[in-house]
């Protein structure tokens, strides 16, 4: 008859399972590892003198010298010798001297200023014609008779749009802004054609009598009230050149002027040309300059004039670029 209740079944089934692990229970402490008592006593033996000497010895048995590790031998040294340590510590050996810079180019006062480009502009050789005598005639061909062209044989050109308009085509305002524009040309070849001295003692001598005319003229005009120290240390003047000269000028050209200011600081007279550039063009834009400089500058000291020398270098870099065409 089987039981019809199943919380009947679970509690015996319970039962069964409890009692089988009670009595297993002592066979799983007895196969446990054992705690060592470590309170229990060991008895000790006093052994004599010849007992002990028959104990065989536990020492550190004593390292064989095949196993012990060799010293690293020294290199050998070399037979150079070694530069001593301390002179890279020695500081004296980095202290470079400061070296000043130039002084500025001063050119001496009845000398002729050093520097200067006596190059001139290369002048263009004209081919040499024979003598009329000699000249080759060509032989005269037999003359040909042909026939006229009517105007219907004649082939017409044709019209380029981009070719120049004929005079008689343009406007009375574009004929005299062509003409203008010629004479501003010829103008500037005056001023930029080379006129000056072409060696060195041309311009030496230029120079000596053009200071001994200053020098005179400062005489008269002062009375010997005059201050001439900025006469023998000139004013540097560089960066001046004219943007119209670049087609014409290539060359490093310099020149000297000299000027009298007087005590209230106004020019007692046009500055004078000392050493020309050669160019009449470079030399009106110095005057320019000196004249600017003057009146911008307080150069008069209130009781004496003061003679000033300016000495100029002109550069075609300072103005001019790779595009300017020559002309």
């Amino acid at each position: 008859m089987a039981l019809r209740q199943p919380f009947s079944i679970a509690v015996l089934a319970s039962v069964g399972v409890h009692g089988l692990l009670w009595a297993a229970l002592p066979n799983f402490l007895a196969e446990t590892e054992k705690i060592p008592d470590t309170k229990q006593r060991v008895q000790t033996v006093e052994l004599s003198p010849a007992e002990q000497s028959q104990l065989p010895q536990f020492g550190i048995n004593p390292i064989p010298q095949t196993l012990t590790p060799a010293k690293p031998s020294k290199p050998a040294q070399s037979a150079t010798k070694l530069p001593d340590p301390k002179l890279y510590n020695d500081p004296s050996l980095y202290n470079f001297p400061i070296l000043e810079p130039p002084p500025p180019i001063v050119f001496p006062l009845l000398g002729l200023p050093p520097g200067l480009d006596f190059k001139l502009p290369p002048i263009k050789k004209t081919p040499s014609k024979p003598p009329a005598d000699q000249a080759i005639k060509p032989p005269k061909s037999p003359e040909k008779t042909e026939p006229k062209k009517t105007d219907a044989d004649t082939p017409k050109t044709p019209v380029d749009p981009t070719a120049p308009a004929r005079l008689d085509k343009l406007s009375p305002e574009q004929l005299t802004a062509l003409r203008q524009q010629g004479e501003r040309l010829g103008q500037l070849r005056t001023l930029y054609t080379f006129n000056g001295p072409d060696t060195k003692e041309k311009a030496g001598g230029v120079f000596q009598a053009n200071a001994t005319t200053f020098i005179d003229l400062a005489k008269k005009i002062t009375g010997g009230n005059a201050d001439d120290s900025r006469l023998k240390t000139p004013e540097r003047v560089t960066g001046v050149f004219p943007k119209e000269a670049c087609p014409f000028v290539r060359g490093f050209r310099n020149a000297s002027f000299a000027a009298i200011v007087k005590p209230d600081g106004t020019l007692a007279e046009p500055p004078t040309v000392l050493l020309t550039t050669g160019f009449k063009g470079l030399d009106n834009a110095a005057i320019d300059d000196i004249t600017s400089s003057v009146k911008n500058k307080k150069f008069g000291d209130g009781s004496k004039f003061q003679l000033i020398r300016f000495d100029f270098i002109f550069d075609p870099k300072t103005s001019c670029s790779a595009s300017d065409k020559r002309a």
